[in-house]
């Protein structure tokens, strides 16, 4: 077909800027299943925010960033916008420093890149060694007792203390313990933490790429010295997360915030018998729709085994009716996680794409500390389908032959087309016949009547 009639087309379908989820898959209001595969960007010291001004491999982000990303066919990335950026003092929100996140956003849309806002912490606050509260929200008196003895009982514990055990063994500290628990009950922390979340969705909601938000990155059990069982995984999640949870849907949902947004929540991270969660959307009193996600990490300890975790999350999806979406995976056997991925069509985010300036994780999957290029990096160079119109039966990319195949069942109320990243020179077949074109490397197909059947064999 004539490229240019392509190339208008595109630009009406680029973002839909409506999710819901739709038989365990995220959907869009064209009517298509969408697939993410992409980076995690978080800055974890203040200002909270990578350099913008200059291409650095090390912690600075811009559009030569973007560009990267775009090439590797990436299409997504999960944002941490931090609330210690937020609110840096009590009741007082630094409205810079949300425009410049809302300017990152801006120039990843440049890209048609989507993102997910998430509230990252690691350890809880630069008071307990990690990120993520502000620090009005922390009084500090003997950590990290009993992990060892007090570091700073006065301020915050200095980076070479911190540095002397892994972070998040300060986790089992009594104060970030107690903290967490906090957060989760109701106190007056809890509130500030859904006015954050308040400002968060007022200042994204109209953006046309941020398909949702993740309320909270690994969370903690809680206060696990007064109820020790909340070690266990599936106590942690009932007792404290479910109710954390289903409150905070009801928050940002009662204020229309949902109504085109996708809501991520994640369970304790070593749930690998299952999070005995029930769906946050399920339980409100507006069914009419569902925007509830489960997000999960998949690392090797904690996780036991590729098909253990996937077996679990599976089993977590059908039972909540839900989609699932891998926000956080590092290199150990991305090949055999991305295989699984393929088979359920689920999407994914990778940590991370450049240091992060904290000490609770500072690898990098695309430069090494030299700034030359890290290997895996290529493993993310892969042909997917982005956007499918219709429901995907079968999907699979064959790493070594460089093959793809597609099947799916055509929905024919979809206004939009089937989207594929191709990563290289390829040959494509598609049964029955159908209109497509190719730009900036993705194939675009039309809508068709009946089912599709897609192979692609690329060039070695």
């Amino acid at each position: 077909m004539n490229l240019l009639k392509g190339l208008l087309c595109i630009t009406t379908i680029q973002f839909a800027n409506c999710y819901h989820i739709k038989n365990m898959r995220i959907n869009d209001n064209l009517g298509r299943e969408l697939v993410y595969h992409g980076v995690n960007l978080v800055y974890k010291l203040s200002p909270w925010h990578s350099s913008l001004n200059e291409f650095n491999y090390n912690l600075h982000s811009q559009m030569n960033d973007y560009n990267i990303l775009s090439e590797l066919g990436l299409n997504f990335v999960r944002l941490g916008v931090m609330w210690s950026g937020v609110e840096p003092e009590r009741n007082k929100y630094n409205y810079s420093y949300i425009q410049t996140m809302k300017n990152i956003v801006g120039n990843l849309e440049k890209k048609n890149i989507s993102v997910l806002i998430e509230f990252h912490l690691d350890a809880l606050s630069e008071y307990y060694c990690g990120e993520g509260l502000p620090d009005w929200a922390v009084n500090n008196s003997n950590f990290p007792f009993p992990v060892t003895s007090a570091y700073n009982t006065s301020g915050k514990p200095t980076r070479e203390q911190c540095l002397t055990r892994d972070w998040w063994k300060y986790q089992f500290s009594h104060e970030a313990s107690k903290k967490y628990q906090e957060l989760y009950d109701n106190t007056s922390l809890r509130r500030a933490f859904f006015n954050y979340w308040e400002i968060i969705a007022k200042s994204f909601n109209e953006s046309k790429n941020v398909i949702g938000y993740e309320i909270m990155n690994e969370p903690w059990p809680g206060d696990i010295y007064s109820d020790p069982e909340l070690l266990i995984a599936k106590n942690a999640n009932e007792k404290n997360l479910q109710v954390f949870y289903d409150e905070i849907f009801m928050f940002l949902n009662n204020k229309n915030y949902l109504k085109n947004k996708l809501f991520l929540f994640e369970p304790i991270t070593w749930s690998e018998l299952g999070s005995h969660f029930k769906n946050p959307c399920l339980n409100s009193n507006d069914n009419s729709s569902n925007q509830c996600v489960l997000s999960y990490h998949c690392y090797f300890p904690p996780q036991i085994s590729v098909d253990q975790t996937f077996k679990s999350r599976l089993r977590d999806m059908e039972q909540m009716n839900t989609a699932g979406f891998l926000t956080e995976v590092g290199s150990d056997r991305l090949h055999d996680i991305f295989e699984r991925l393929d088979e359920s069509f689920q999407s994914v985010s990778v940590w991370t794409y450049k240091r992060n300036a904290g000490i609770t994780g500072d690898g990098s999957m695309f430069f090494n500390k030299n700034g030359s290029n890290e290997s895996t990096r290529l493993l993310l160079n892969r042909t997917y389908p982005r956007a499918i119109c219709g429901h995907g039966k079968y999907f699979n990319f064959n790493v070594t032959a460089n093959t793809f195949v597609l099947i799916y069942e055509n929905n024919n109320a979809c206004t939009g087309m089937t989207e594929i990243f191709l990563n290289g020179k390829m040959n494509i077949s598609i049964s029955p016949e159908s209109e497509y074109f190719i730009s900036n490397s993705i194939l675009y197909v039309y809508a068709n009547s009946q089912n599709i059947d897609i192979k692609i064999v690329g060039d070695h």
